[in-house]
């Protein structure tokens, strides 16, 4: 998508959150749609229906479909936004006004009750979003927080921790936030007309992040800054890619450079370096950017303790990484090679 279609997207969602002065009556067609941002699948009031109570489910993309557009209406007072189905006026409502994970999430007559109002944060800067001008391009997306529970819009998943199928329902659930939860891949939305699908979240996710979270604490005197540490899909999948080429192409990147060469192990077959690959991910990499190791059968727990405690190639920066505070974004990803040989890659972005 080019910058004017992405700048125009901007200034049409701006302008359904009250935050550009409206356009003349009639100027806007349609709606926005509210996109599952892990399975690319738009948020759907079943068969079109304007009753109360109608289900909301995920399903393909329908840009003339009337029931897959909603508008997002200030409430005011930092109160948070109601988002409006454009098809029936009705707003998205946690049925019963309940506080519990697995409340259904359907269309109701609007009220402005808590339980229709809600808040985007984003999920690469927990903050309120847009609180002045909308989040930068590059967000992973949106968590939507109920006003009324300070839960999270979240979809039905049977499949998890892949993305949800179509025809799951959405619902309310405890948010994943700044935790590298895999629940982000029923949490994380996208508005605009063009969605990002993220890869899937590591099923091991929580593992990964923790065991960097216990060694900040325990090593890196981060105190309660530890658990200041996300994993990412896109800078897993950076990571993973690496893992991968380092598994295929192990003699010419590897077994090729002496080990006092910085490029060992970290350039690519492309001749890409760690900071390209991040970059074009849409980060910006950490000064320290990459960890690599492989071993036989190696775990992710085995990487870690050479990277902390036994490398010998430490001094690169390898255990400084890990216990790096300001590091907030987490990569991982493993690849499978020759001779039962088990390649991991950690990245880290600011």
């Amino acid at each position: 998508m080019g910058l004017k279609s992405r700048c125009a997207l901007l200034a049409a969602f701006l302008l359904a959150l009250g935050l550009l002065a409206p356009a003349p009556a009639g100027a806007r067609s349609s709606g926005t749609h509210l996109y599952n941002q892990s399975s690319g699948l738009a948020a759907d009031v079943t068969a079109a229906g304007t009753a109360n109570g109608q289900a909301i489910v995920l399903w393909p993309s329908n840009s003339a479909a009337a029931n897959q557009q909603f508008d997002f209406v200030d409430a005011g007072g930092g109160r948070g936004y109601k988002i409006v189905a454009r098809h029936s006026g009705k707003c998205l409502d946690v049925s019963g006004w309940s506080g519990a994970d697995g409340a259904q999430v359907f269309q109701w007559d609007c009220h402005g009750g808590a339980n229709q109002l809600w808040k985007f944060v984003d999920i690469g800067d927990p903050k309120s979003c847009p609180p002045s001008g909308g989040c930068a391009e590059n967000a992973v997306g949106y968590l939507i927080v109920s006003q009324h529970s300070g839960k999270c819009l979240d979809t039905g998943n049977g499949d998890f921790p892949s993305p949800p199928r179509q025809g799951a329902g959405l619902q309310q659930w405890a948010c994943a936030r700044n935790t590298g939860d895999p629940w982000w891949v029923n949490q994380a939305w996208r508005i605009e007309d063009e969605p990002v699908v993220l890869p899937p979240m590591p099923a091991d996710a929580r593992q990964l992040v923790d065991l960097v979270v216990r060694a900040r604490r325990d090593e890196g005197g981060c105190g309660e800054r530890s658990a200041n540490v996300r994993i990412d899909p896109r800078l897993s999948e950076v990571a993973r890619g690496h893992s991968a080429d380092l598994a295929a192409h192990s003699a010419a990147l590897i077994d090729a450079y002496p080990r006092s060469d910085p490029r060992r192990g970290h350039i690519g077959s492309d001749g890409t370096m760690p900071a390209d690959r991040i970059r074009a991910a849409g980060f910006v990499p950490a000064q320290r950017a990459e960890n690599w190791s492989y071993g036989t059968g190696q775990t992710y727990a085995q990487a870690m303790d050479n990277w902390l405690h036994h490398d010998e190639a430490s001094n690169w920066g390898h255990r400084a990484a890990i216990l790096d505070c300001s590091y907030a974004v987490l990569g991982v990803g493993r690849a499978d090679g020759g001779n039962s040989r088990v390649y991991w890659t950690q990245n880290f972005a600011r």
